[in-house]
């Protein structure tokens, strides 16, 4: 007896799904929602479901992604270079200083007085 071949899944009518969507996407733009999308494919007959659309369009990369989570829920964030903090360079700087006058206050002191003169 022959085997009876089925359709293969995400085609209809010989359309592949994922195609229609990328289509769809180049024709209104890689800001479309997935909500539009969904609703020219249906008008065009195509069933496609929200997660399909969405993955089709992660995967194009036509959109960046978010930001990744850490372990714990952290949020990991680039450090940029314009940042409130100080280098490294300057904490070593800072470290000569305090060994040279003796005590964190001292050296407190010693750049108030600094400033005033500046």
């Amino acid at each position: 007896m022959a085997k009876v071949l089925k359709a293969r899944r995400g085609r209809q009518n010989g359309l592949n799904k994922s195609q229609a969507i990328r289509d769809i996407l180049a024709e209104m733009g890689a800001d479309a929602r997935p909500k539009d999308v969904i609703a020219t494919l249906h008008g065009k007959g195509i069933e496609a479901s929200p997660a399909l659309v969405t993955n089709v369009i992660a995967r194009s990369g036509l959109r960046r992604r978010g930001r990744k989570l850490r372990r714990g829920g952290i949020l990991r964030v680039r450090q940029n270079a314009h940042s409130d903090s100080p280098s490294m360079s300057a904490l070593l700087e800072a470290k000569k200083l305090v060994n040279q006058v003796g005590s964190i206050s001292d050296a407190k002191r010693a750049l108030d007085a600094l400033a005033k003169l500046l």
